[in-house]
């Protein structure tokens, strides 16, 4: 059983480092549930060892919320829901500003390898075609 449950925690590792983020971070929670049940099973009255199985399931379900906080934060970030669009009303482009950007290249010199092209200066001080 120990190697099966080890082979679940490699294949959870494995699919929570691929692409499909989501579906690995899932398959953890799903596997600590399953982990909480076969120690829960463990968690007898004549068990002489009750208190190490109680400290075990703290720490499973302590894992168990953070793989879930995990899970949950994974699928909202990378999830299409509807209704979740999102506003580029503003944001224009120019961080500092369409003035700020007016110009700018008024000083810029061609270099050797681009000889061919015409200077920004000469191409910004032309009139704007109508």
């Amino acid at each position: 059983m120990v190697r099966a449950y080890g082979a679940r925690e490699i294949g959870s590792g494995i699919l929570s480092l691929s692409i499909d983020k989501k579906l690995g971070l899932w398959s953890r929670v799903a596997g600590d549930g399953l982990d909480i049940a076969t120690v829960m099973l463990a968690l007898r009255s004549n068990n002489p060892k009750r208190d190490n199985v109680v400290v075990a399931l703290a720490l499973l379900l302590g894992i168990t919320a953070i793989d879930l906080i995990d899970a949950q934060a994974t699928t909202m970030r990378h999830s299409r829901g509807v209704g979740r669009r999102r506003s580029y009303r503003n944001r224009s482009g120019f961080p500092r500003g369409v003035q700020a950007s007016r110009g700018a290249a008024k000083d810029f010199k061609t270099p050797p390898d681009l000889r061919h092209a015409p200077s920004l200066a000469e191409v910004s001080k032309r009139a704007p075609a109508a």
